[in-house]
């Protein structure tokens, strides 16, 4: 689409490109035993059928703007936005391609259909082909825009200073992270809020048992927050951006608008319609078979040492404390910057991956797992004063853990959630988070909070565990079941001390201590 002199032609539309994709041709040389030479032939793509979910990859993101990123970026002629929310696939029963857009000019707020593509005829050996396939019929798909994944330049970003961005960019100066905006159904939004409403509802009307010792606020947080899903049970789907953790309304606009530079295009969903007229969706929760708990090491195939606590009739179900621990890895540093007022502004945050993974059933105090985890991706830093791991644990040709790719840890954690097992362990709240885990409030028991005194400092593990169960623990080398295994026994303190009416005493006791020594202290 680009002429060999100056200036470009004119831009395509997104149809015409769409065309040309599903119906390219190449020109090849081949050898021609008839006449015993090489001779140019032709190469077509010819479709037999149209998927029901269409996706494209975009392939111009962190390229030039000549390389296809142009197109993209539209005109200031009053059209509509480059890539439309409607486009229709049509094959012929010749097996020709014609694929149509719905342009809407902004002016007038109109709408038109433009058609790429015309139904010539085809060669006999085409047509012999087609006759001898199975199932070959014409066939017409109408599609709308689902998702859309783009990549924000964050080297464009006016307040990052020059030198960060020779820095942190590639050869090139890019560098960026990937955004989701994608279309939720009203249905799967119904779902998903009666869902909600639902959970909450049940957990308010279940009796609680004084001995959890969950903070007395979580149920009125549950109560209104039910009222909140209630107010939206009826409230339409629409268009969701998901940037990071943050998630927000949007639009299908705002999905579709690459005039900005620092916004470029990396794949793109379309949907047929009529998935959606027969009621079709994707089903959004499975119950997990207990099978995912068991699980071969990446380093010699071995089974868990732990696998007796892995069966069906002994995995910890509904009700069952489980304590838990996992360490984590960082595989992106933060990366800051100041500008020119003083004033600090993260560019990139850090990012941390599953490591290790330990539970055990605290009715028996077996070890239901105690997993290391592969990342899949360049570890930046191991962590190792923390999380105890070192590089040779991750590595599958010199581990000698029991490690398992990440999926196999998360499905590991969903069966646990799905079963209704509740968490005991401490920082839960923040381990679930950076494991990109949902557990609902009333299966977690977070020691943090139960040793927290309001406006105050949170307590650390280690000091808790020195000062209460006069333990001193991670010395040298750093340990998840021991750590489980810590917070579930300062949790049984918590409910002795809270049945004996003492809890407060001791609290009053470890903060007063712990601001006498700094919050630094061994036994003593």
């Amino acid at each position: 689409f680009v002429d060999k002199g100056d200036a470009p032609k004119k831009p395509p539309s997104f149809g015409e490109v769409l065309y040309r994709t599903l119906s390219r041709e190449t020109r090849l040389r081949a050898f021609n035993k008839s006449s015993g030479s090489y001779e140019t032939i032709v190469q077509r793509k010819i479709a037999t059928s149209l998927p029901s979910v269409l996706s494209l990859s975009c392939a111009c993101a962190g390229r030039k703007e000549e390389d296809g990123l142009f197109v993209w970026r539209g005109n200031s002629m009053g059209q509509d936005h480059w890539l439309p929310e409607k486009v229709e696939i049509a094959i012929s029963d010749t097996g020709n391609i014609l694929v149509s857009e719905y342009v809407q000019e902004l002016d007038s707020g109109t709408g038109r259909w433009v058609t790429h593509g015309k139904d010539d005829a085809i060669s006999n050996v085409v047509a012999e082909i087609l006759a001898k396939r199975k199932g070959h019929s014409a066939q017409r798909m109408r599609y709308e825009l689902s998702s859309v994944l783009s990549l924000v330049r964050d080297d464009l970003d006016r307040n990052i200073p020059d030198e960060l961005v020779s820095a942190k960019g590639d050869d090139k100066g890019f560098f960026g992270h990937h955004v989701l905006h994608t279309k939720i159904p009203d249905s799967y939004r119904k779902r998903t809020v009666d869902s909600q409403v639902d959970e909450a509802n049940k957990f308010i009307g279940t009796p609680q048992n004084p001995d959890t010792v969950v903070s007395t606020d979580d149920k009125d947080a549950i109560e209104q927050r039910a009222a909140d899903a209630s107010v939206r049970q009826d409230e339409p789907g629409g268009w969701v951006l998901f940037n990071g953790f943050k998630v927000s309304n949007t639009s299908v606009e705002d999905a579709r608008a690459f005039h900005v530079e620092f916004k470029e295009p990396c794949i793109i969903v379309y949907r047929s319609t009529a998935s959606e007229d027969d009621g079709h969706e994707v089903e959004t929760q499975a119950d997990l078979p207990v099978d995912v708990m068991c699980t071969r090491s990446l380093t010699n195939n071995s089974k868990s040492e732990f696998q007796a606590m892995q069966k069906p009739n002994t995995i910890p179900g509904h009700g069952d404390l489980v304590a838990f621990d996992a360490e984590f890895v960082s595989l992106q540093e933060e990366v800051s910057a100041h500008t020119e007022a003083g004033s600090r502004i993260t560019i990139q945050e850090t990012r941390h991956a599953l490591a290790r993974i330990s539970a055990v059933a605290c009715k028996t105090k077996d070890v239901v797992f105690d997993d290391f985890v592969t990342p899949g991706e360049e570890v930046a830093d191991y962590l190792t004063r923390f999380s105890g791991i070192i590089e040779r644990d991750l590595n599958p040709k010199e581990s000698s853990r029991h490690l398992i790719p990440t999926r196999a840890a998360y499905l590991k954690l969903r069966c646990l959630v799905e079963r209704g097992c509740i968490f005991v362990g401490h920082g839960l709240d923040r381990d679930f988070w950076t494991a990109n885990l949902m557990v609902p409030a009333n299966q977690i028991i977070d020691t943090v909070m139960i040793y927290h005194k309001p406006a105050q400092r949170y307590v650390s593990l280690r000091f808790l565990s020195n000062f209460v169960l006069k333990k001193d623990m991670q010395q040298e080398v750093h340990d998840s079941l021991e750590d489980a295994t810590a917070a579930f026994e300062l949790y049984e303190t918590a409910v002795e001390l809270k049945r004996t009416g003492e809890f407060s005493k001791l609290l009053d006791e470890l903060y007063e201590y712990g601001q006498k020594v700094d919050w630094k202290l061994g036994i003593e």
